[in-house]
């Protein structure tokens, strides 16, 4: 990974996940690519990469238009308007859409409603993160009972976008 350029200080390129291994009762390190780890692996790496890729949440309140490629429509592309900016309502899905400056007909937007999105969050996720119910805890111990966590789910969707996009590019 190091020769790769990504640097385990610099936050999203590269986390150290340590585990147990059962077999041989050791602990070792496993490694996971942030979403920044999967751009510029992307960027580098990837063949044919866009030169740049939008990221995009969709919301309630907002106004999102995607236009599809056809024979009289040459370029595909969307329109993405935000009317009410400080009440944009829940998440209802997000979009990623690859830029290829100098040949604009290899544009390509992707959509993802929110099922995608929780799709892909990690079975085991933390509702600090993601938002949820968690295990109530006092002097030490479960109390049985359980408590809702407001988490940064936002911030975890997008994220999920981010990577999905820079994930979906071939990398030679």
């Amino acid at each position: 990974y190091a020769k790769t350029g990504l640097d385990p200080a610099l936050k999203n390129h590269i986390n150290f996940i340590p585990f147990k291994n059962t077999d041989t009762n050791q602990y070792g390190i496993g490694f996971i690519e942030g979403y920044i780890g999967k751009q510029i692996i992307a960027t580098k790496y990837g063949l044919n990469p866009p030169d740049n890729i939008v990221c995009e949440l969709v919301y309630k309140n907002d106004e999102f238009k995607p236009i599809k490629k056809t024979p009289s429509n040459k370029i595909e592309g969307y329109q993405f308007d935000i009317p009410q900016p400080f009440d944009r309502g829940e998440v209802k899905g997000a979009f990623y859409y690859f830029v290829y400056a100098n040949n604009p007909e290899k544009n390509s937007l992707v959509i993802m409603d929110k099922k995608a999105i929780d799709k892909r969050k990690p079975k085991f996720a933390s509702p600090e993160f993601w938002g949820g119910e968690k295990d109530e805890w006092k002097n030490g111990r479960k109390t049985g009972h359980k408590i809702l966590v407001e988490g940064w789910y936002e911030e975890m969707a997008l994220k999920t976008v981010k990577r999905t996009a820079w994930g979906s590019i071939p990398i030679d």
